[in-house]
């Protein structure tokens, strides 16, 4: 799932107080290239993203288990 630009721009919008949307876009393309599920591991070359919340709640459960620094989103 990715979140298209049309759904994006009204929150980020409704979301930055001080900061320009077209910024916070470029900054969450580089994240997560706007997946909402993507999960980063600190230290790790890749991780098995997932495809929808409940696989991004195991992932992130067991991550969480194991004692990784991570980042969601």
């Amino acid at each position: 799932m990715i979140l298209e630009l049309s759904a994006l721009i009204p929150l980020l919008n409704a979301c930055q107080t001080q900061v320009d949307a077209s910024i916070l876009k470029r900054l969450i393309d580089n994240e997560s290239s706007r997946n909402p599920y993507a999960i980063a591991v600190v230290g790790a070359t890749s991780v098995n993203q997932p495809n929808n919340i409940d696989d991004a709640i195991q992932i992130a459960t067991q991550l969480e288990k194991d004692g990784f620094n991570y980042s969601l989103g």
